[in-house]
């Protein structure tokens, strides 16, 4: 008999390798939560939740979250809150200067005024996001109010001259850690929506900017002669 001819060898792909069983030994759910705590979600791409707002209630809070139009102006919405906040600390400084009142009342000033614009940006955050329809909208400056606010505080016991080259300084390296977002900035502005997402980068690059200039006037000069 002939002999059976020798069979072709097999060129289908190998089978691919089961996954690992460790890959799904959490729920998909416990997964997700996982990784927003490890901060490895990012903001979805689409508008937040729920119905856009009235048009009353949308014009409302645009005057409000714009601080009666300075996130509508052209180009850098975000520094013209930031400039609207460094004219109300330096108009309370010049008050207070005439006045003979101690800078420490004007550090007060600063710091309850970051406190007020944090907590209305809590308030208004998310209302704002549904006028816009996109998270963290341009317009909304109040977060950047409060940054700059907590940038300058503590800075206006020095002499007139020094605690303004100061104040311009923490101002100025402020808008530089907002616009970059390094660090925590950045995790925290990508990560957060709502209220808290708005104001959180706000706050560490308030904070930061306010350590660092503070810290180095400490270093160079010491402390403000109002300083207890």
């Amino acid at each position: 008999m002939p002999e059976n001819p020798p069979h072709p060898p097999d060129s289908s792909p190998a089978p691919s390798p089961e996954p690992s069983p460790l890959l799904h030994r959490l729920p998909e759910s416990s997964s997700n939560r996982l990784r927003r705590l490890l901060g490895l979600e990012t903001k979805p791409p689409k508008p937040p939740p729920g119905p856009p707002l009235g048009r009353v209630a949308g014009a409302a809070v645009k005057v409000l979250g714009s601080f009666f139009g300075a996130g509508f102006l052209p180009m850098a919405p975000g520094t013209w809150g930031s400039l609207a906040a460094f004219g109300l600390w330096l108009a309370g400084r010049d008050l207070a200067i005439r006045a003979g009142i101690s800078g420490d009342l004007v550090d007060i000033y600063s710091f309850l005024a970051a406190v007020a614009f944090f907590a209305a940006t809590l308030v208004l955050g998310r209302p704002a996001e549904r006028a816009a329809g996109s998270y963290d909208p341009k317009w909304f400056v109040l977060d950047e109010l409060g940054g700059t606010f907590l940038a300058l505080y503590g800075l206006a016991g020095y002499n007139h001259t020094l605690s303004l080259l100061l104040a311009s300084g923490a101002f100025l390296l402020f808008r530089v850690l907002d616009a970059t977002k390094l660090g925590l900035i950045g995790w925290a502005d990508r990560r957060m929506t709502g209220g808290l997402g708005i104001l959180m980068d706000d706050l560490f690059a308030g904070a930061a900017a306010n350590l660092i200039v503070r810290g180095a006037a400490l270093l160079l000069i010491g402390q403000p002669p109002d300083a207890g």
